[in-house]
């Protein structure tokens, strides 16, 4: 075998990639990107995965197909929680988003901020208020505002 195809050959895969136990946030999490994101988290291993977005029947849809997939490793259900918010115009919304969160688990482990309107503010709110890994928020907004 040549040395590129013993690179390329994935022997464990389930395991590479696992999330077992993790716990993510998905903001547009109830269509597109942000849904298909969810299902992989979910299928990856994630333990909880909360669902954002503005609509909360889209919400609750999106919770009911993501926890219906297969829970190969039984943990606890719901794994898929809805809490809808419009997180793009109102720090409101994310002050609740956060306390709903923090009122199911004591951490958040991956952070998918998918919203259309997402700003840099959501995201440092969030990580400083839940304790998720820290950004710095001149790195952040660097970065932010080459891609705006």
């Amino acid at each position: 075998m040549s040395s590129a195809q013993a690179d390329v050959t994935l022997h464990s895969f389930p395991t590479i990639f696992s999330l077992s136990g993790k716990i993510a946030v998905v903001t547009g999490g109830s269509r597109g990107l942000g849904l298909h994101a969810a299902s992989g988290l979910i299928q990856a291993g994630c333990k909880k995965v909360f669902i954002t977005s503005r609509k909360a029947q889209a919400c609750e849809e999106a919770c009911a197909a993501l926890n219906a997939l297969p829970n190969p490793e039984g943990w606890e259900e719901p794994r898929a929680v809805s809490v809808p918010a419009d997180i793009g115009r109102d720090v409101k919304e994310i002050e609740r988003l956060v306390k709903e969160v923090a009122k199911v688990v004591d951490r958040v482990d991956i952070l998918f901020a998918n919203a259309g309107a997402t700003c840099k503010w959501l995201l440092i709110f969030v990580c400083k208020k839940v304790g998720f890994v820290r950004l710095s928020e001149v790195t952040f907004a660097s970065f932010w505002g080459k891609v705006r």
